[in-house]
């Protein structure tokens, strides 16, 4: 009876440390496209084609202004982060990261000063909670589709936010 105890004990602090150290889980799980994927090439030349529309609109709706900017990391890749666009001065946006990179170790700013046309991929929020632009987010929302089927619940409705 004892032992059977031990191992049940154990097994709830086993359990405990496991719930608590690992890692969180997304409720969305990630989704990886290949830079080289033709959509994505695709959505970030309409971004960039786009980018006088970008600058437009951020004129009259400046808080609600998102941009994806290629980081090359500690490790030497490439990653697209998103960032609010805090100013435009001239050529020059300010920006402040919202998603971190993944394979990026030591110190990082939050925030930049980007050249607008490093800019791969941009968002308005207009009002009524509509977006414009979000060319690799359409990409995205595809091939999540693609690999699952259908899209979970929250990104319908990310979806649905997004007009030409």
């Amino acid at each position: 009876m004892k032992i059977a105890l031990i191992v049940v004990a154990a097994v709830v602090v086993l359990g405990f440390l496991w719930f608590r150290f690992s890692p969180p889980r997304p409720v969305i799980p990630p989704l990886a496209i290949d830079d080289d994927d033709p959509e994505m090439k695709e959505a970030r030349t309409k971004a960039q084609a786009t980018l006088p529309e970008f600058v437009a609109l951020y004129r009259q709706h400046p808080d609600g202004a998102m941009v994806k900017w290629p980081f090359v990391t500690s490790a030497g890749r490439t990653e697209y982060l998103g960032a609010e666009v805090l100013s435009l001065e001239g050529d020059v946006l300010k920006i402040r990261l919202s998603t971190p990179p993944v394979s990026h170790t030591g110190k990082l700013e939050r925030l930049h000063d980007v050249p607008l046309k490093e800019i791969v991929d941009w968002v308005i929020v207009l009002p009524g909670d509509k977006r414009k632009g979000g060319y690799s987010m359409r990409v995205m929302f595809k091939a999540a589709r693609k690999q699952w089927g259908d899209l979970p619940n929250q990104l319908k409705e990310e979806e649905s936010k997004y007009v030409d």
